[in-house]
């Protein structure tokens, strides 16, 4: 496929992704890494082999975990809903959850202040370091 094309479809399929859209310098990190020899064909190919089932095979393992877990979801997620996050929080025990409103998939990016916030606090805490 030609690289314009391929380009094209990558920003287009990333900002599916997106709350309130991206520029082209946001969207840029997200793109390189899957442009030019290596990157190209590696996108395609994780499209193909993604599975749900790879997922469900380990997830009756999450009870076992016993290590603090954050979890940051953003409220307005077009790829993975909100109901996932929560339902993962269920499954692991101890875990946190914390939706973060106005933020989409690429939460980072429209919150970075809640982000750092949840996450510094979250890191501050002492406990079992493992």
């Amino acid at each position: 496929m030609p690289v314009r094309f391929h380009r094209a479809i990558l920003a287009s399929y990333i900002r599916e992704a997106t709350y309130q859209g991206l520029d082209e310098a946001a969207l840029a990190p997200y793109v390189t890494p899957w442009l030019g020899e290596d990157g190209q064909p590696g996108f395609y190919r994780q499209m193909v082999q993604f599975d749900r089932r790879y997922t469900d095979e380990i997830e009756p393992l999450y009870f076992r975990i016993r290590r603090p877990v954050l979890i940051l979801w953003g409220a307005e997620d077009k790829w993975l809903p909100v109901s996932q996050g929560k339902r993962l929080h269920e499954i692991i025990p101890g875990s946190e959850f914390h939706q973060i409103p106005g933020a989409g998939h690429l939460v980072q990016e429209y919150a970075p202040d809640a982000v750092s916030a949840a996450l510094i606090s979250f890191f501050s805490r002492p406990g079992d370091p493992g």
